[in-house]
């Protein structure tokens, strides 16, 4: 029987790989590794001095301590303390809206007023300004004005008697 060149050859080469396994779980790599190793350290002296001088710790401390520019980078100074803001004080309503008067008198949406400075009554509509204060809106019996407060973000509510 003759055989084809490439099944002698695939068969060489199955060989091949069957004697490379059985070769590396025979010889164990390592053991030669350590083998080596132990023959390197036993030819190694046991003992090595290595002549030290004795640092003088008192000289580098003066050094260091003579030069303060050393220590300005490596330790920060202290934050300051923090300053505490005095709250801020509640808007007297009642004060920036002093002598306004609100009468009776009333068209739709405007409302007649005696307003400081002023020789006759004025009219003044919802949603005009006087003095910060915003004038949102009347009853019969109350004239409302609002103001908002920035530093507590909040709306300051004032009622004036209509006369």
């Amino acid at each position: 029987m003759t055989q084809s060149p490439t099944t002698l050859l695939t068969g060489v080469v199955v060989a091949a790989i069957l004697g490379a396994t059985v070769w590396n779980a025979v010889s164990d790599p390592l053991a030669e590794r350590q083998h080596d190793l132990a023959k390197r350290l036993e030819n190694t002296p046991q003992e090595t001095e290595v002549a030290v001088e004795p640092w003088s710790y008192a000289q580098y401390a003066w050094a260091i301590q003579r030069k303060p520019k050393v220590w300005d980078g490596l330790i920060p100074p202290p934050p300051p303390p923090p300053v505490e803001k005095p709250k801020p004080k509640r808007p007297d309503l009642a004060k920036m809206l002093e002598g306004v008067v609100p009468l009776k008198g009333q068209i739709g949406d405007k409302l007649k007023m005696n307003l400081p400075g002023g020789r006759r009554p004025s009219w003044m509509t919802t949603g005009e300004v006087y003095n910060g204060c915003t004038f949102k809106m009347f009853d019969k019996d109350f004239a409302v004005f609002t103001f908002y407060w920035k530093e507590e973000k909040t709306l300051l509510v004032h009622k004036i008697p209509r006369q």
